[in-house]
């Protein structure tokens, strides 16, 4: 999935250079932290910037960025094998018997998920607020009534070929993946009815029979299961492709702990050699020589709220805070031509945490006195600034780059487009004699005006839009006499969030129309 941000350029009479930054590694061990062990199996965030960290050995530890809370003597036993976080829940499964428990905040419990059950394997939510279990007997679901239900081999519907379930994920759509502890492949089951569908050597020849000790789903709907000793393996379709060292002698282990899928959409893997990370096109391989990870042991690997990579290895806890991936541009498309004074630059972006983004523009390739502008300070899908004043018969150069907590990303490409305004182009700011300025200021957190022109007695109106053409606010609407008028726009008045949005002056058969941006 991508996003789309648009800017409508307005050229700024300065100029700025920052360069990029570096990547940020951070180590969390038992010598420099209060985490509890140097054995990190598994970890969990929640919605209040926690961070659950499960530990091999030495139990659970809390982590809020600043305090470590031991949990460890609230929990049956010290090795712990999954977690997940839903609503104010914190779950855990541990071994050795240790099953399932639930801690809502202040009450730690003890639960069954099915009356057979004695391991927790996985634990997976869905969006419905639905909490998945797979364990040694069955797949369970805790529903939003407070009840559980069980899928198992029995239920010929299910598909599921074993009981012994040893990893669970959940795709947008509600479909529940459960892998499984011997050579069964994986299922794919509606999370409602419990009809599944298996995914195995039967229907893909290359899926290796072999124990799936982890899933996820990427962007593109694909499914990834990591495997015991046959590499990971990417279903697509029809079509299964296994990335191994049979396959490629390059890769970088057949032992794969775990997969998943970061808020930029790569999917990463964890090995007893290292990480390694696929951009849709290559892997590229981190491991203790090359990178700052800790250990080439990595169980598991989480991804949280702003993007953030944390590697649970047996050498400690390592969180990887890597730069904004370089931006994709898309309008104007490059070496275009423009035919109007403004113009709006788009560019695509599909990782979390960006809080600001640098878009430059000149009349040269070089961009020697270019305009910066790095106005935009959050996150917003068409972000806009207004009116250029491009000149005719020009060609402008511009690129973008994004910030996160790490630093700056590398610039994207650069792209070009043209002007050539014919002589009639002027339906953009005028009709039959209407005038429609661009508001001023803008962008603007609180007010701003509006310029019109009436050329006689008219009845009018003037509204702005969001960009699904849905009314936002109505500034003006009646009749006005022939003159011009300075509209004030008040958000005192209006619930308008951060964003672009349209303002249309409307009289009759004539239309105009420009935009706005709002930054709170």
């Amino acid at each position: 999935m991508k996003f789309t941000f648009t800017i409508v350029f307005l050229i700024l009479a300065f100029f700025i250079t920052e360069e990029a930054s570096a990547q940020i590694w951070v180590r969390y061990n038992v010598a420099n932290s209060q985490i509890v062990s140097d054995h990190v199996s598994t970890i969990a965030f929640d919605g209040n910037g926690n961070n659950w960290i499960g530990t091999l050995d030495s139990g659970l530890v809390k982590f809020d960025g600043t305090t470590w809370t031991n949990l460890t003597s609230n929990i049956n036993q010290v090795g712990v094998l999954a977690l997940a976080t839903l609503g104010s829940n914190l779950w855990v499964a541990t071994g050795n018997g240790g099953g399932l428990q639930k801690f809502d905040g202040t009450t730690w419990s003890s639960v069954a998920p099915n009356s057979h059950a004695e391991y927790t394997n996985a634990l997976a939510t869905d969006n419905l607020g639905q909490l998945w279990d797979g364990n040694d007997a069955g797949l369970s679901v805790l529903r939003t009534s407070g009840t559980w239900n069980t899928f198992l081999s029995a239920q010929t519907n299910t598909h599921l070929p074993s009981d012994n379930i040893s990893a669970v994920t959940v795709d947008n759509s509600g479909n529940i993946y459960a892998g499984f502890t011997f050579q069964f492949g994986i299922v794919k089951l509606n999370g409602s009815s419990g009809d599944g569908t298996l995914i195995s050597k039967d229907a893909y020849p290359t899926f290796p029979d072999d124990y799936v000790t982890s899933i996820a789903i990427d962007w593109g709907g694909n499914i990834w299961a990591a495997t015991k000793t046959s590499g990971v393996v990417k279903v697509s379709g029809s079509n299964a492709t296994v990335y191994s060292q049979s396959t490629d002698a390059t890769f970088i282990d057949d032992v794969v702990n775990t997969v998943t899928v970061d808020g930029c959409g790569h999917v990463w893997i964890g090995t007893l050699h290292g990480a390694a990370m696929y951009d849709g096109s290559k892997w590229t391989q981190y491991n203790k020589a090359n990178s700052q990870l800790p250990n080439d042991t990595v169980y598991y690997i989480g991804v949280d709220g702003p993007g953030h990579i944390w590697f649970c290895t047996n050498g400690g806890l390592e969180e990887f805070k890597p730069l904004p991936q370089k931006i994709d541009l898309q309008l104007p498309t490059n070496a275009s031509i423009v035919t109007a004074d403004s113009t709006n630059l788009k560019w695509y972006f599909d990782c979390p945490g960006i809080t600001k983004y640098w878009v430059e523009i000149a009349d040269n390739p070089t961009f020697t006195n270019s305009k910066v502008d790095t106005t935009s300070a959050t996150l917003i899908q068409n972000a806009s600034l207004w009116d250029t004043g491009l000149v005719n018969h020009s060609t402008y150069y511009w690129k973008v780059k994004a910030l996160n907590d790490a630093g700056w990303s590398t610039f994207s490409e650069t792209w070009s487009f043209a002007v050539n305004i014919p002589p009639s182009a002027v339906k953009e700011s005028s009709d039959a004699g209407f005038i429609l300025e661009q508001n001023y200021p803008n962008p603007f957190a609180a007010a701003t005006t509006i310029k019109i022109y009436v050329p006689n007695h008219a009845t009018l109106s003037l509204k702005v839009f969001d960009e699904l053409g849905r009314v936002a606010a109505t500034i003006i609407q009646g009749e006005f006499e022939k003159g011009e008028y300075s509209i004030p726009f008040d958000l005192t008045s209006h619930n308008l969030q951060s964003g672009a949005y349209f303002y249309t002056l409307q009289s009759g058969n004539t239309t105009l129309q420009r935009a706005m941006q709002v930054i709170h």
